[in-house]
This record gives C-alpha cells, structure tokens and sequence, in this order.
C-alpha cells in the first residue's frame, strides 16, 4: 500500500473494507457479548480517559519486570529512519520484543486496570486485546519521530489505545498530549492526507500534556487529535494496548493470542 497515492480508488476500496470489516465486528459483539451499560463520561465527550497509578506492589513487580526487559538488547528493535533495525546506540526509540516473562506482566497490567471492562460497558459490548506495543524513549535533542507531532492514527470505528506509562512522566520526558473534543467519528483508514500531514504545535503540546507517575493508564480514541512524548530528558517507558470489538470466543486477551510482534498494520479487514 506505501507506493499507492493516498487519494487512490485501490486505497478507498481497502479502507472501505476496513471499515465494514470493523462494523460487521461491533455488530456480532453486541449480539454475543453484550454488556450491561455504564458509560465513562469523558471518554464519550472527550475523547479519553484518565486513572492515576495505584500503589501496589504487584503493579510495581511487572512494571519492574517489563523495564528490565530493556536492558537485553538482543529483545530489542530500534527506530532508524522510519524503519525497525537490531538494537543500536545510534537510535533514541527502542521497541521490546517481549520474552514470556515480560509478556506474562503485560497481561498483568491490563488485567488489573480493569479498563477493557470499563470500555466494554461504555459501549454496551466487549472488547479484546489485539496487539501490544511497548517502546523506550531516550533523551535527544531531536524531537524523535513523526508522532511526536499531532495527527490522527486513521484506525476504524470502535479502536481505541490504552497507554500505561511504565516510567514517572513529568515536564521535558516524554508526556503524551492529546487535544479534547478532536475526535473525528469516521476516518477511512488509509486514505487521505491525515496519516502523513502532521503539525507541531508547542502551544498545544504544552496545554493539553498528560503527567503522571508509572502505573497512570490513559485510554483515548485514536482518531482524536495526539502527540507522542518529546523526550528531551530522562527515558520513558510506555506500553500501548490496541483495543477492538470482541467478535469471536477465541479474542480473549491472553498471552496467548495478542500480537506482540514490532511495528506491523494495528488494524486489518480479518
């Protein structure tokens, strides 16, 4: 799809598709998995939702696990030019291809947060774990990556992300922002000028930052206006949970049957 122009017919058929796909998904979840109801008020307003970290020691055993985990290069991908390569100290963005032990933690921390459940009863259905990400930002005096500047990820209807932040995030490592009430209900996904046409705005970035100690879990809709973390001092540590209608007994957010694989498309037509 990369070589395709953004405005092509092959890519509106595929994001088409996508978005049916995604709807025909909503529709068997509220017909096998419904939910009682309990809406999150700032999630439907907003566009995100916001827990401070709780003080458990279980909550700091798999944080700590998951954070050692950077310490073996060898489970790491690093970010050069756009593209994943082996670790190198050339790179201030490192991806964890999670061992078990990792794994076995990142499925502990969303089990306990309890937020699949609190969006499941938001929308009257359950939703499921599809894929995880967890990344590494180092301090540099580059502003990292494109996503550091605000766009929309041009994800289907009813995905949303859960952030959890792995390190204490404060003023100058890597706050994630997001901007209120910027959600767009309908974005075709990959067609269209929202996935590259990306602005900085210091003055956004600055007003609508999201601090917090390790633990704070912040669930928003992908679409809504977002910047990554500029990371000018210190590290940050974030997991990225991708969440989806649950549409079949066997999405059941296990170690099992999330995606843990480095980079690769978040959403699919299957």
């Amino acid at each position: 799809m990369s070589n395709v122009k953004y405005y092509s017919p092959i890519r509106l058929t595929y994001g088409m598709l996508v978005v049916i796909s995604s709807l025909l998904k909503k529709v068997i979840s509220t017909f096998k998995f419904a939910k009682k109801s309990s809406t999150l008020p700032e999630l439907g307003t907003d566009g995100f939702y916001v827990e401070p970290a709780i003080v458990s020691s279980d909550n700091f055993h798999d944080i700590a696990t998951i954070n050692n985990g950077f310490a073996k290069t060898q489970q790491l991908k690093s970010v050069v030019d756009g593209g994943f390569r082996d670790w190198t100290d050339q790179s201030s963005t490192h991806y964890l291809e999670p061992g078990s032990s990792e794994k076995q933690s990142l499925v502990n921390l969303l089990n306990k947060s309890k937020i699949i459940s609190k969006l499941s009863a938001h929308h009257g259905f359950e939703f499921y774990c599809s894929k995880a990400n967890i990344f590494k930002t180092e301090a540099s005096k580059d502003w990292g990556s494109p996503s550091t500047n605000f766009h929309r990820d041009g994800h289907p209807p009813y995905t949303y992300k859960l952030m959890i932040y792995l390190t204490d995030v404060a003023n100058g490592n890597g706050a994630f922002a997001i901007i209120p009430k910027s959600v767009q209900k309908l974005i075709i996904p990959t067609f269209g000028s929202y996935s590259y046409d990306r602005h900085f705005s210091e003055k956004d970035y600055a007003e609508f930052s999201l601090y917090g100690n390790a633990g704070t879990k912040i669930l928003f809709n992908n679409n809504g206006l977002h910047a990554g973390g500029r990371t000018v001092t210190g590290d940050r540590v974030v997991v990225t949970y991708i969440l989806k209608p649950r549409f079949s007994s066997s999405c059941d957010s296990s170690l099992e049957t999330i995606d843990w694989s480095v980079g690769g498309r978040e959403y699919s037509i299957f």
